[in-house]
């Protein structure tokens, strides 16, 4: 009877060991670079949004904005509603990847003194990921021609099509750089932390910073011409992998990311 509780016990070992196994082997990390990648693009796309002034919606028409947004405007809140129509017009050379649903600037009433703009999405969709949460973004003393911008969120989650749910924390610092009153590049710095779909605790952290261009966002590009990224993807309690986004531009703000694996393997995106 000893002997048979022992071979029990030892079969019940291995069982066990073999499922930790079978979670390493199953990890698939092509479906955790494409989700690293959308996670990026879901939280930088929006950013544009954020930077108009009030002014800019309230005195400008729909093709002056990125994405061609239809636009409501509340004078006496000063509240801004933007929705998304999966529609193509000729009119909208902006209009480089599909959004659909509803963004909400908000120009008062922030705690802070500080308070630029708050930004909610709602039943906001980008390539088909949507976002729920809300960001604030507070201005910085800046230097002559540039702006310098902070902002910090929590709980903002991505939801791809299947329903599977990413959460993050973030917090970024951005400058703006103008020419003649216009933006003339951005810069963004910054991390992130939270769980991927699979509940893995992930980190992002900006090694180097994203820039975008005047040009390439005038033409309704979103994708960064430069940039550097490390995320940390957790296996167990006590280890994690890491894998790089690098983003890089060609000629004709012709972007591209591209994530090295931490297996060596580079794999390659396109908006």
């Amino acid at each position: 009877m000893k002997k048979l509780l022992i071979f029990i016990a030892t079969i019940t070992t291995i069982s066990s060991c073999s499922n930790d196994i079978d979670k390493e082997i199953t990890t698939d990390v092509q479906v955790e670079a494409n989700e690293i990648f959308e996670i990026s693009l879901a939280i930088e796309e929006s950013l544009r949004f954020a930077l108009y002034s009030f002014d800019d919606f309230k005195n400008n028409g729909s093709t002056s904005i990125l994405g061609c947004p239809l636009i409501e405007v509340s004078e006496e809140d000063m509240n801004v509603k933007l929705t998304f129509v999966a529609i193509e017009t000729e009119n909208c050379t902006t209009k480089k990847i599909e959004r659909t649903g509803f963004i909400k600037l908000s120009y008062a009433g922030l705690e802070s003194d500080n308070g630029l703009v708050a930004l909610e999405y709602d039943d906001y969709k980008v390539r088909g990921k949507r976002l729920e949460g809300k960001r604030t973004f507070e201005e910085v003393v800046g230097l002559g021609n540039t702006r310098r911008i902070s902002e910090s969120f929590e709980d903002l989650v991505i939801t791809d099509e299947d329903d599977n749910t990413s959460k993050v924390d973030g917090n970024y610092q951005y400058q703006v750089q103008y020419l003649n009153d216009s933006i003339s590049t951005i810069s963004s710095s910054g991390n992130l932390i939270g769980r991927n779909k699979t509940g893995r605790t992930i980190k992002m952290q900006q090694t180097s910073p994203r820039v975008y261009r005047k040009e390439c966002l005038n033409e309704g590009i979103v994708i960064a011409s430069s940039g550097i990224e490390t995320w940390e993807i957790s296996r167990t309690p006590s280890q994690s992998v890491a894998h790089t986004l690098t983003f890089s531009q060609g000629e004709a703000c012709q972007s591209t990311a591209s994530i090295r694996l931490n297996d060596g393997r580079v794999l390659n995106f396109n908006p």
